[in-house]
C-alpha cells in the first residue's frame, strides 16, 4: 500500500466505499459464523473484511491490466498467496473466484476438476459470504460490491 495520502477525489470515494462495504460484510459474516458449528467467528470476520481483496488494486489506482468482477475475483486469491495470508482466507477467496467461473470444468493445480467439486471444498465460506451480502442488502440497503 502506498504511503501517499489519498486526495479527496473520486479515487478516495471508491476506496472509502469499498472499505465501508467490507466492514459491513465482515460484521454479518461474524454473526453468521457465531451460529455455524465449526466456523471461527474471527476468521469469518477477516474473510468478510477482505472478501473484495481483488478490488483493492483498482481502488488504489494500481495498474493491473484487468477490469471487471471476474478479474478482480481472480486477483484476490493471488494477492492473498503472495502476501502469505492465512489458508482459510485463501480458501474463502478461492471460493469466490470459483463462483464466478462459468465453465463446467476448470483447470486447477495442474488437473481438471469439476467446478462443483472445487466449490464444495469451500462451501462454508461461500455460504457465509453470500448470506452476509444478502443481509447487507436487506438491512443496510447496499448492493454488494457497489462502489458509489
Amino acid at each position: 500500500v502506498s504511503a501517499q495520502p489519498f486526495a479527496r477525489d473520486h479515487s478516495y470515494a471508491v476506496a472509502a466505499s469499498l472499505w465501508e462495504h467490507s466492514k459491513i460484510i465482515a460484521h454479518y459474516a461474524k454473526l453468521i459464523a457465531a451460529s455455524t458449528p465449526g466456523v471461527n467467528p474471527d476468521e469469518a470476520y477477516l474473510c468478510g473484511l477482505l472478501h473484495d481483496l481483488g478490488k483493492l488494486p483498482e481502488a488504489l489506482g494500481w495498474a493491473t491490466g484487468c477490469s471487471g468482477s471476474m478479474e478482480s475475483a481472480h486477483i484476490g486469491p493471488i494477492l492473498a498467496r503472495n502476501w502469505c495470508l492465512p489458508g482459510f482466507l485463501i480458501d474463502a477467496l478461492d471460493s469466490q473466484s470459483a463462483s464466478v467461473d462459468t465453465p463446467d470444468r476448470m483447470h486447477v493445480g495442474g488437473s481438471l476438476q469439476s467446478s462443483s467439486r472445487k466449490q464444495s471444498w469451500h462451501k462454508p465460506w461461500t455460504e457465509i459470504l453470500s448470506t452476509a451480502h444478502e443481509l447487507a442488502i436487506t438491512f443496510d440497503g447496499r448492493q454488494p460490491g457497489l462502489l458509489q
